[in-house]
């Protein structure tokens, strides 16, 4: 069985830079309630459409979960300790320079040190 978890957090969903100032009619809470409204109809598209080709196709059971507004780490250990998970793959983050040597993502990192399980990490 596969379980597959996303995390939607404010950081990765509201636009950088000054586009927030553009837009004059709504408040800053309406067009992040939109933006995050959003991010988990495509994050669920996704998943689902992972989950229906990639797995159920191969005969393997899978089911996802999506999480909005949470600190991510956190909740991948909450999730894999509630649905007794015995393995987690998470992707490491894309680092440069001297940051590549040094560490892992800090998600990936602080995952693989705190999960009750095996934690396969990804680059």
């Amino acid at each position: 069985m596969l379980y597959l978890c996303t995390v939607i957090t404010v950081s990765s969903v509201i636009p950088p830079g000054s586009l927030m100032g553009l837009v004059k009619n709504k408040t800053a809470k309406e067009i992040h309630a939109k933006l995050l409204k959003s991010a988990k109809a495509e994050v669920e598209r996704t998943l689902n459409y992972q989950a229906s080709i990639y797995c159920k196709s191969k005969g393997v059971k899978a089911y996802y979960k999506i999480i909005v507004n949470g600190n991510i780490a956190e909740e991948i250990l909450k999730t894999a300790k509630q649905k007794l998970i015995d393995l987690i793959v998470i992707g490491s983050q894309g680092l440069h320079g001297i940051s590549k040597i040094k560490t892992l993502g800090s998600v990936s990192r602080r995952v693989s040190e705190l999960a009750d399980c095996a934690v396969l990490i990804v680059r």
